[in-house]
Parts: C-alpha cells; sequence; structure tokens
C-alpha cells in the first residue's frame, strides 16, 4: 500500500494528458515509499465514510472545505504576485481562480443536500469565504516581486503539489458520499459538480509535477527528493492529526 498514492497520481495524470512525468514519478514514489501518506490506507477510507454517515459532520466538512479552498486561493494570489517568472505567475493565479470556484462549489453542494439549513446568515458566512476572482484579475493585478532563492520556490511548488494530491484523493472520496445523499434528481448535478473539482485537481497536480520534472532534469535531483520526502512525512502529520481531531 505505501506507494498507492503515486501510482494514483501516475494513472489520473496519463489520463488527463499524454505527458512524461518519469523523473517527477520517481521522487513522489520515494516520498511515498519512506512516508507512506495515511489517506492511501484502506483504513483512511472506511473511517472516512463512516464519519460521513453523520449529516452534521458532513455537513461541517462541507463548510470547511468551502473555507479552506477560499483560503487557498487568497494565498495562492498574494504568492503569484511576488513570483518573478510571468509563466508560472499566471499558473498560480488561473489555480488561485480555481479554488475560489470551489469554495462556490462546496457551498452549492451543502445547500443542495441540505436545504433546510440555508439561512441568510450561513449564505452571507460561505460567501465572505469565497473571493471574487477571474481571468479578468490576472493582467490587472499588482505585483510585488520578492527576490526568493530557486530554493523556495522548489520548496512552494513541493508543498502545493503534495496538498493537491492530497484534495484529488479526497475529492474521490467525497463524490460518492455525496451520492449517498442524494437522489436521482440531485446526483446529475452532483455529478457535474464533482468531475469538475476532480479535473482541476488533476490539473493542479500536473502542472506543479511539469515544474519539478523540469527542476529535477536541470540539476536540483536530490534536493527535490529529500524535500518532496520530508514534506510528505509533514503532510502526513498534520492530516492525522486533523484526522483525530475530528
Amino acid at each position: 500500500m505505501s506507494n498507492f498514492i503515486s501510482e494514483f497520481v501516475v494513472e489520473n495524470l496519463q489520463s488527463d494528458k499524454n505527458e512524461s512525468f518519469s523523473q517527477y514519478y520517481a521522487a513522489l514514489r520515494n516520498a511515498c515509499e519512506f512516508n507512506p501518506p495515511p489517506y492511501g490506507e484502506n483504513w483512511f477510507g472506511k473511517e472516512y465514510r463512516r464519519m460521513s454517515r453523520d449529516p452534521s459532520w458532513f455537513a461541517n466538512l462541507l463548510i470547511s472545505d468551502a473555507d479552506l479552498e477560499g483560503y487557498s486561493s487568497k494565498q495562492l494570489w498574494i504568492y503569484a504576485n511576488s513570483v518573478s517568472d510571468s509563466k508560472m505567475s499566471q499558473d498560480l493565479k488561473l489555480h488561485a481562480i480555481d479554488e475560489a470556484r470551489h469554495s462556490k462549489i462546496f457551498g452549492k453542494l451543502l445547500f443542495l443536500i441540505f436545504p433546510s439549513i440555508a439561512t441568510n446568515e450561513l449564505s452571507e458566512k460561505l460567501k465572505e469565504m469565497s473571493p471574487s476572482l477571474s481571468l479578468k484579475d490576472i493582467d490587472n493585478s499588482g505585483s510585488n516581486i520578492v527576490d526568493m532563492s530557486h530554493q523556495e520556490i522548489l520548496n512552494s511548488l513541493i508543498l502545493i503539489n503534495l496538498f493537491e494530491i492530497k484534495a484529488l484523493v479526497l475529492q474521490r472520496l467525497l463524490q460518492p458520499t455525496l451520492f449517498a445523499y442524494g437522489n436521482s434528481e440531485l446526483n446529475p448535478r452532483i455529478q457535474r459538480s464533482t468531475n469538475s473539482l476532480i479535473a482541476d485537481e488533476i490539473r493542479h497536480v500536473s502542472y506543479t509535477a511539469g515544474y519539478l520534472e523540469s527542476a529535477i532534469k536541470t540539476g536540483h535531483r536530490d534536493y527535490i527528493f529529500s524535500a518532496m520526502s520530508e514534506f510528505q512525512k509533514y503532510l502526513n502529520h498534520i492530516t492525522l492529526e486533523q484526522f483525530q481531531a475530528a
């Protein structure tokens, strides 16, 4: 089971586009072998499904997801404005726009599944969580270029990549759970929304993998292999802490 996550990523990226990320895949396999992600284990999925049977827990999960996606969107946008590489900055801003849209999607799914909790107060709370970002904002936003080292940029790309892998796994768990709460009328709408979320997560993993693949091939192999393993260990730790707290 140690490399389930890395093979899961390979399968999803290869279905997205016929692009080779062989060096990146090797780094990810290495990280997962030494620090197996808990969300790649059978017990994690079973426990997720068990807790999801509690409507209150599941509703709060959707609210938390909306909040997290909104927060991530804001942070990505800030970071994008500090990156001197124009292509990378644009990719990060497109990612931030996706996260803002995801925040709104989670709010819509919440009220679709649990219409009885749709109050004006909660609607306003969800609205505050979701920044208003669109493609037109990319060229109009100010920049605040920071003199970051190549290592700092690599660290950011690795962290984003690993967090997006986790997000992809969780989206795959979320979809059937939403179907279980839905019905024949709601499930087509749920499927459209969750398919969109999954496609976006695959794209986020893919574009960051591309940057890491290039960096490995241009002399940063040892650093990326080491850092990815350490950051996976960190992500595993906070994942287990959050899971236990739930």
